[in-house]
């Protein structure tokens, strides 16, 4: 199945950019967003996401199934990185128990034991924003640049407009 994204020309403040500096921006925020996993640090970045998708001009109707798809992906893949306590030992040493939860069962001599502790928490809701804000800023690539200027055609194009040289 192919799919097509349909990119319309908007009066927004990403369209103004020229296609290289939102491509550069979104590098920089990329890379900006891999470096941290502290909440603190994430938020600001999370809310510049948010901000450049609400100046962006696209309508709710345009991004609902590719939003609605992400975001819940993202949700049941930190749920099961949280229930798993996989991830965050190398972000954190010792951990806070909150609560924990034994199953009545064993299986084979081990008993399933879920432990909630503070660290898991918050290194949940930072794996969480940290992918939110990068899928937000994903998701608009193929809405708001235009197919037409990147690519080989923006390279013909780029050598088009160029002013000649005296030497040729």
């Amino acid at each position: 199945m192919l799919v097509t994204w349909r990119y319309r020309k908007r009066k927004s403040l990403i369209q103004w950019f020229d296609p290289r500096a939102w491509m550069i921006f979104y590098g920089c925020f990329l890379v900006t967003t891999l470096f941290f996993w502290d909440i603190r640090f994430l938020l600001p970045l999370i809310a510049i996401s948010v901000i450049v998708l609400l100046t962006s001009g696209l309508k709710w109707h345009e991004i609902r199934r590719s939003f609605l798809f992400i975001v819940g992906f993202i949700f049941i893949f930190t749920f099961l990185t949280f229930l798993t306590g996989r991830g965050g030992s190398e972000v954190y040493k010792q951990e806070h128990l909150i609560r924990q939860f034994q199953a009545p069962f064993s299986i084979l001599g081990w008993t399933p034991t879920l432990k909630i502790t503070v660290e898991r928490v918050f290194f949940a809701v930072s794996q969480f924003g940290r992918v939110f804000g990068i899928a937000i800023m994903t998701i608009l690539i193929p809405f708001t640049l235009n197919p037409a200027l990147y690519g080989l055609p923006s390279v013909a194009l780029a050598c088009r407009t160029r002013s000649p040289t005296p030497w040729t």
